[in-house]
């Protein structure tokens, strides 16, 4: 079963406050896995999740953040987020993808210890790190 809420619908009333979404996604029933997240991620950015129009995926990607860029000037996209798990835990991730020589790269970064003062902008730096050392001739 899908657990993307604008397929099944999950974000309707209860999981809303404030035109927000209230943690579905991190304590809720929509809890989404970094490996869902990167499943996701693929599809849409090659533009074949069946889901969705060639034309609304493109709209999403060219909507999407980018708030870093790596060492040859590559942007790295991606949308942030963090919060507390029922155990008082907080997490932080970053999903998104880049470029390396042509081709397209999804990330899904969890911290799953987030100190309270990890920012958004620690995240971005962390994952553009991992991203050139993975890709090695862009460090």
């Amino acid at each position: 079963p899908l657990k993307y809420a604008w397929l099944t619908g999950e974000f309707e009333g209860r999981q809303l406050k404030n035109g927000r979404l209230a943690q579905g996604c991190v304590t809720g029933s929509l809890r989404i896995s970094p490996k869902e997240q990167l499943d996701f991620l693929e599809k849409l950015v090659s533009e074949q999740h069946s889901a969705f129009s060639k034309q609304t995926q493109k709209f999403v990607k060219d909507i999407c953040p980018t708030k870093a860029k790596l060492s040859d000037g590559t942007p790295v996209y991606g949308k942030t987020g963090a919060g507390t798990l029922k155990s008082g835990r907080k997490i932080g991730w970053l999903v998104g993808w880049t470029k390396n020589k042509d081709k397209d790269y999804c990330y899904a970064y969890l911290n799953e210890n987030e100190d309270s003062k990890a920012t958004v902008k620690e995240r971005w730096q962390n994952v553009k790190y991992r991203l050139e050392k993975a890709f090695g001739d862009k460090a």
